[in-house]
């Protein structure tokens, strides 16, 4: 082996950001109970994926490492379905925690608990024996090769979204999302003016602005407050007032 071989860390390929994206999806239940012991179909389906990326990356360590990695993921799917779930919610947690701080540091973190990599080999096997040390694994190339900006917590459906590039600040998991999300809010501000047009118009906008104030006062000095419906309405009438003033 030559002396100035470096270690290489490949990008992630579409299967392993889909495979993030699914974890970050993943629905796994917080209880399990003698009624429903399932632990969701899910977490089955994490596992099968794992252990076909955990059997390639191994390529090169021996076959008593790819059977053993492959016997470790079958006792973890058929064994004890508590601990099943929980090494996967842990995982998917710890990711959620590097992709949080991967924002706030975008400049690099100090990342520990990488699986065993052979090494000296640009392309070293990797042992991949359980779920958050494949999610380690996954992150730290990820983070290694500016990949991570695609992952996206979406602020219109709530759901985790692989973008086609990485750009900072983005809030949508889709087009579709962002396109739902802009037009929401011009109809959010068009019913706005449409509600002060109608209250400019029918000439009780200071009678009813009154009552309010009256109501408020009252409870103010009974120790309450004013109806979240009441202070809203207030609002629409403060700002007719000021706009035809103005």
């Amino acid at each position: 082996m030559a002396r100035n071989a470096k270690l290489l860390l490949p990008v992630l390929n579409k299967k392993e950001l889909t495979f993030l994206r699914t974890a970050l999806n993943a629905s796994i239940p917080a209880t399990i109970t003698a009624a429903d012991p399932t632990v969701g179909t899910d977490v089955f389906t994490l596992s099968d994926a794992a252990v076909k990326m955990a059997i390639t990356y191994s390529r090169g360590a021996g076959n008593h490492y790819q059977s053993s990695i492959r016997q470790t993921w079958t006792t973890l799917k058929d064994g004890n379905t508590l601990t099943h779930r929980d090494k996967w919610r842990r995982a998917i947690m710890i990711l959620k925690e590097f992709l949080a701080g991967a924002k706030r540091y975008p400049g690099g973190l100090l990342i520990d608990g990488l699986p065993p990599i052979g090494v000296p080999s640009k392309r070293p096997p990797i042992v991949v024996r359980e779920p958050e040390a494949l999610i380690r694994w996954l992150f730290f190339r990820g983070m290694a090769n500016r990949q991570l900006g695609r992952i996206v917590e979406c602020a219109y459906c709530g759901k985790w979204g692989l973008r086609n590039r990485a750009r900072q600040g983005m809030k949508y998991c889709t087009k579709q999302c962002q396109q739902d999300a802009h037009l929401e809010g011009v109809k959010r501000s068009q019913n706005s003016s449409i509600e002060f047009a109608a209250l400019e118009t029918s000439g009780r906008r200071a009678v009813r602005l009154k009552q309010i104030n009256d109501r408020k006062r009252q409870l103010e000095n009974a120790g309450g407050a004013l109806p979240k419906a009441l202070r809203r309405e207030k609002e629409i009438l403060d700002y007719s007032e000021r706009m035809r003033t103005s």
